[in-house]
C-alpha cells in the first residue's frame, strides 16, 4: 500500500512501530493527567508525549489549537516532554522522524 491511502490514526501505529523496531519502548494510547497519549515513552529518568496531528489539530486561523497547547502545559507541569508531529510530517520524512526521536530519548535517559 502506498502512503497516500494513509490518514489520521493509521500514522500513529507505524510510527509507533517503526520506534519499537528501533528499541524505543512506545505505549500507544498511554493514560496520563486525564488524557490518553498518541505514544509515551516513559523510564525512571524521564518521560516523552509524542503526539501526531492531523489537520483537526489547527483552529480556523491554521495555528494549533489552545486546547493542545493547555493539554501540553499540564504534561509539562507534571513532568512531560512534548514532542508533536504532524501527519505530513510522518508522510514526507518519517525515517527522519523516528531518528528524531531516538535521538531525543537517548538524550533524556542519558542525562542530556
Amino acid at each position: 500500500m502506498g502512503d497516500a491511502g494513509l490518514i489520521g490514526p493509521i500514522w500513529e501505529p507505524q510510527f509507533a512501530q517503526l520506534l519499537w523496531d528501533r528499541g524505543i519502548p512506545v505505549i500507544q494510547q498511554y493514560a496520563t493527567c486525564g488524557r490518553f497519549l498518541d505514544i509515551g515513552l516513559v523510564s525512571q529518568k524521564g518521560k516523552l508525549d509524542i503526539e501526531v496531528d492531523g489537520e483537526c489539530h489547527r483552529d480556523a486561523s491554521g495555528m494549533r489549537k489552545v486546547s493542545d497547547i493547555e493539554r501540553d502545559l499540564t504534561l509539562i507541569a507534571q513532568g512531560w516532554r512534548i514532542k508533536r508531529f504532524w501527519v505530513y510530517q510522518l508522510r514526507e520524512n518519517m525515517d527522519g522522524c523516528v531518528e528524531e526521536v531516538c535521538a531525543l530519548w537517548k538524550s533524556m535517559i542519558n542525562g542530556g
